[in-house]
């Protein structure tokens, strides 16, 4: 399966983001999402904004896609998806609409992870560029003060 090293040596990532529509087709939703959400987490700590952009719609259409083919099928999706586990559930997720939310639930989780990181060191320029590419609604993580970025 192909999925981006940790870092990518040549920094290629537009290249490795075209590759995930194929190894979504050639291997599954699973796989496709796996690589795009460490790919996700790569242009993210790199501040490749326009890039983390393309990738959270990746995500959202692939989860959608997902979950409307489950729908098609008169069924859900299949147990068993990688992400189950990103949270600590031991029990695989059967249910389309449970799988999708769950992706959400990560890409939003690494999104505020590096929106409150740029908060906390000061990089309001960088933090206004990643908001504007991505689509990253920053105003909750500002309002919340269990993160304390606000102080």
């Amino acid at each position: 399966m192909f999925c981006p090293p940790t870092k990518l040596q040549s920094r290629a990532y537009a290249t490795a983001a075209g590759f995930l529509v194929i190894v979504e087709t050639l291997e599954g939703p699973d796989s496709g999402q796996e690589c795009a959400l460490n790919l996700l987490q790569e242009t993210l700590q790199e501040g490749e904004y326009d890039l983390t952009g393309e990738l959270v719609r990746f995500l959202v259409r692939s989860a959608r896609d997902m979950r409307a083919n489950a729908e098609d099928q008169g069924g859900e999706a299949g147990g068993g998806s990688w992400f189950g586990m990103i949270f600590g559930s031991l029990t695989p997720l059967s249910s389309a609409s449970q799988r999708e939310g769950l992706l959400s639930k990560a890409v939003h989780k690494f999104l505020s992870a590096h929106a409150a990181a740029l908060i906390a060191s000061r990089r309001l320029q960088d933090l206004a560029t990643f908001v504007h590419k991505s689509g990253f609604d920053v105003v909750p993580l500002l309002r919340e003060e269990k993160h304390g970025v606000c102080r």
